[in-house]
């Protein structure tokens, strides 16, 4: 039997899923990237960006372009995630400010998250970068992925996901932060190559 699995983004999806997965992508413009880059006046990485993005939708990657919060928000996101699994200490504060100034936007910011962790795993096992959802982050992704075992990202993943749920409940906020930081450094010291 098939199953279809749907997806906007590759990065959108766990990779202990998108292992067993022959992935297709399905995109309603094959010149995507050469249409946004004229579009929107921008080099292919930032092009290449917003199509994963998108989903490969040029309405929606115009949209996201537009966007500085977002894009603002991703960037900031990426680089405290960075900074947190690759730190010596297990010093949380200036991540967990950092995702407490942004709890309205929760939801994103796990999802980037998860994206960046994602393409480090992606790295691991393809290094392919025509897989790597933020290609703009490309040579940390690529450091990292020689820094730790697939089992640690996966790991990480995991204890993003289950953060994720107990932020949509009524908690508070600042220490289901701190324990999805603490976890994910705990993941990190365990599994560290």
């Amino acid at each position: 039997s098939v199953i279809l699995l749907s997806s906007r983004s590759v990065a959108g999806v766990l990779p202990t899923i998108a292992s067993r997965c022959a992935i297709v992508h399905l995109t309603p413009d094959e010149d995507f990237t050469q249409q946004i880059m004229r579009e929107l006046d921008i080099d292919d990485t930032s092009a290449r960006v917003l199509k994963d993005l998108s989903g490969g939708f040029a309405d929606e990657a115009v949209r996201i372009y537009n966007d500085k919060a977002f894009m603002k928000l991703r960037s900031e996101t990426i680089e405290h995630t960075h900074k947190l699994i690759n730190q010596k200490s297990s010093a949380i504060s200036a991540t967990a400010d950092f995702l407490e100034s942004g709890k309205e936007r929760i939801a994103d910011v796990v999802g980037v998250m998860q994206s960046f962790l994602h393409d480090i795993s992606v790295q691991q096992k393809t290094r392919n970068p025509a897989l790597i959802a933020n290609l703009d982050w490309r040579s940390e992704i690529e450091r990292n992925a020689s820094h730790f075992t697939s089992g640690a990202i996966s790991n990480m993943i995991r204890v993003i996901l289950e953060a994720e749920r107990r932020f949509l409940i009524p908690v508070n906020f600042r220490l289901a932060a701190e324990k999805m930081l603490f976890d994910i450094l705990e993941e990190r010291n365990r599994w560290k190559k």
